[in-house]
């Protein structure tokens, strides 16, 4: 990535393209954000047809435009900000749980525990990829996760 680091999609483009990329404004946040909603309805659509590994490619590009658009200046950044990152991410561990990806599955759902602690679908996704990846060591972890899972929802039996 190098001189990209750090940089989100829309702005990668912009230097590809011969634009100096500072720093973000208001209007460079709404294009990430943009940009990032498109990229995860294309997902929605792959999923659909089972195109898991396209859809995850999508929903992997709508995470570079969310973490790399906004910085940390949260006045900047859009309604809905934070649950479209949850989305994507969640939609990240789903994928990589269809392709058996365990580690990637495991990455995806601990990012939507930084925005949301509590959320069941990513304690429950988190630990069915640490039970995919077979190891003894990750048994407590994932037992970890099945009872938040199951305490913060109840009622879901999936």
């Amino acid at each position: 990535m190098g001189a990209w680091q750090g940089a989100c999609g829309w702005c990668v483009k912009k230097m590809r393209g011969g634009v100096q990329w500072a720093s973000h404004g208001a209007r460079e946040v709404g294009a990430c954000f943009s940009e990032a909603l498109k990229c995860r309805e294309a997902g929605r659509t792959l999923f659909a047809k089972q195109a898991f590994r396209e859809a995850l490619d999508q929903f992997e590009e709508a995470a570079e435009y969310i973490e790399g658009g906004g910085g940390n200046n949260e006045a900047q950044k859009p309604d809905g900000w934070a649950a479209l990152a949850v989305s994507c991410y969640l939609n990240i561990s789903l994928c990589c749980l269809k392709l058996e990806i365990w580690h990637r599955a495991v990455d995806g759902a601990s990012e939507v525990l930084k925005y949301d602690a509590a959320n069941a679908k990513a304690h429950y996704r988190r630990a069915k990829a640490l039970l995919g990846k077979g190891k003894l060591a990750d048994l407590p972890a994932a037992k970890a996760d099945l009872l938040i899972a199951a305490r913060t929802e109840p009622q879901n039996k999936t």
